[in-house]
Formats: C-alpha cells, sequence, structure tokens
C-alpha cells in the first residue's frame, strides 16, 4: 500500500470573513481570510502570505495567520479587501457612530418673547466627530413650566415657550452627556399702561408726580420708554 498527499491547487479564489456587517467607530472588528483552489480545496499556504486593504482611511491590521483587525473612526460604509496573487474578494463594512461624546444645542443664547418661544435642536457626536442619529435625547429647563415648556421632551428639536420674561436654562441629555444654553425670555409688545396714582387732586402752582409702568399681555413689565402727553 502506498499514501499519496494530495495539496491543494493554485488559489483562484478568496473568501472574507464576516461578509457585509455592521462595525462600530474606533473599536477593532476581526476578520479572516481563505484561499481556496478551483475544486474549492483550502489553500493554507496562502494564509500568511494574505494583504488586506481598505478603500477609505480605515485600517486592516494583520495579526496572525490570514486574520486583520478592521478599525475606521468615521462612520461610513468601508470596503475590506483580503489579497493573494492576484486573486481577492472583499466585503462591505457599515461603520456606525459611537456612543455619545458631545452634545451641541442651537441656538446658542437665543432672545425669545414671552408668549411666542423659540425652536431648539441638538446634535449628538460620538468622540470621533460623526454625528449619531440614534441615540434618545432628553430636554430639561428650570422653568416653572417644567417639561410642558417644550411640544415634546424628547427627539433632536423641541419648542421651548414660557410666558414669564426671565432668563431660562435650556438642556439636553443623552447616556450621561449634558450640554445646555440659555433662553432670554424677554416681554412680548405692551398691551396696557397702569398710572400711579389712578387720579389725583392737583393743586395749582404744585407739581403732581404720575409714574406709568407698561405691560405686556402676560403682565411682564415692559421697559420700553414712555412719553407724556
Amino acid at each position: 500500500n502506498a499514501s499519496l498527499n494530495v495539496r491543494p491547487n493554485t488559489v483562484v479564489r478568496m473568501s472574507v470573513n464576516p461578509y457585509e456587517v455592521n462595525a462600530t467607530a474606533g473599536v477593532d472588528l476581526p476578520f479572516a481570510s481563505t484561499a481556496y483552489d478551483e475544486w474549492n480545496n483550502v489553500n493554507s499556504t496562502a494564509f500568511v502570505v494574505t494583504s488586506w486593504f481598505t478603500n477609505s482611511t480605515a485600517t486592516a491590521t494583520p495579526t496572525g495567520i490570514s486574520a486583520a483587525l478592521f478599525n475606521s473612526t468615521v462612520a461610513e460604509a468601508v470596503n475590506l479587501t483580503a489579497q493573494y496573487d492576484g486573486v481577492f474578494n472583499w466585503t462591505t463594512i457599515n461603520v456606525l457612530p459611537n456612543t455619545v461624546a458631545s452634545l451641541v444645542i442651537t441656538p446658542i443664547n437665543p432672545a425669545l418673547i414671552a408668549g411666542f418661544g423659540g425652536d431648539f435642536g441638538a446634535t449628538a457626536y460620538d468622540t470621533w466627530g460623526n454625528v449619531n442619529s440614534t441615540a434618545t435625547l432628553s430636554w430639561g429647563t428650570n422653568s416653572s413650566l417644567g417639561a410642558s415648556a417644550f411640544n415634546t421632551t424628547s427627539g433632536y428639536s423641541v419648542f421651548f415657550n414660557d410666558t414669564i420674561a426671565a432668563p431660562y436654562l435650556v438642556n439636553v441629555s443623552a447616556v450621561g452627556v449634558t450640554s445646555s444654553t440659555t433662553a432670554y425670555v424677554n416681554p412680548a409688545d405692551i398691551s396696557r399702561i397702569d398710572f400711579t396714582p389712578q387720579s389725583s387732586n392737583a393743586v395749582a402752582g404744585f407739581i403732581t408726580q404720575f409714574t406709568a409702568t407698561a405691560y405686556d399681555i402676560w403682565s411682564n413689565v415692559n421697559s420700553t420708554t414712555l412719553s407724556f402727553q
């Protein structure tokens, strides 16, 4: 009896695993390649000389036999290619944003009119500046109206309104990250003017002092300069 050691033939096909997966920005993801001959025999001699490439700034660092660690800090679709002796195959990796590292509110420190309010928006970013559009945001304020000062208390945009003229803190948070701005609510247009005193008997040759205070519809004092006639 004789034994015959049949070796794989020349590599004609490569596979990359895992195939078409999601990755998280800044997090290593392991990949492996396998080389086959035309009869689908695995050619293990190709393992140690497999080269890895990406079509972006993403990296593919070889980690040993036919393996590599993929990493990208940019949220995008990336093609990862394994190559041996002119034979190659690739997979597409959908890089998703990492967890929220910062929040930006717009506008910053706006001036609003009592009873009319204004829109606020927030953008969530991960450590590498990728926009995270899936994080759950919660809004808050030190207004006495609390959550009812908003048309919603979650989401990427809200409408804030208060009828009392004052500065208010508007904040947004997600996964322990918080950002805030100040909304300066100013009085609305003059709705009424009150005199003090309301009536008085004047004495000829003597000055009678009157004061006038302007209020908006919400009874906020409007400090617009008044003229007496």
